[in-house]
């Protein structure tokens, strides 16, 4: 049977095992939030007919940098708040009356349509947008902090 044998050097992968993969994650997630923000807001902007709706496109911001279930760190882009033309809708819940409609409640009808509407994605368009992007800054992270060339 062959043998082999393989010397490696001690300092060989120390700055990788040193690393805060967290705190990596942190920083390559920060620095893509404004693009993704405007990458979704632009995929907004290209979907609706509607050039009135300003206030639902600019209301897109990203959520605070959050572990997830699995220990992975992510922020979301989603619509805030509510449109200052007051918007109600029946309670789905067969309950009496309505409730008011929401930013992400017309993002949501835009995406996936309603009995009303057409859906009109522009999630995955904005996600192909920056994919690319995202990958290359957190790689230049990731390299950064380890030493990697």
């Amino acid at each position: 049977m062959a043998t082999m044998t393989i010397d490696m050097p001690d300092d060989l992968l120390s700055d990788l095992l040193s690393s805060d993969f967290e705190d990596i994650a942190q920083e390559a997630i920060k620095a893509c939030i404004p693009e993704a923000e405007q990458a979704v807001k632009d995929s907004v902007r290209s979907v609706i007919k509607d050039k009135s709706r300003t206030e639902l496109i600019e209301s897109f911001q990203a959520t605070n940098i959050m572990k997830n279930k699995d220990d992975g760190m992510v922020a979301f882009v989603r619509a805030k708040g509510k449109p200052k033309r007051g918007g109600r809708r029946k309670r789905g819940d067969r309950a009496r009356g309505t409730r008011a409609v929401s930013n992400n409640d017309i993002a949501f009808w835009l995406e996936y349509g309603n009995s009303h509407q057409g859906a009109k994605p522009f999630i995955g368009k904005a996600a192909d947008k920056v994919r690319d992007k995202f990958t290359d800054t957190c790689q230049e992270i990731l390299n950064k902090k380890t030493g990697a060339t």
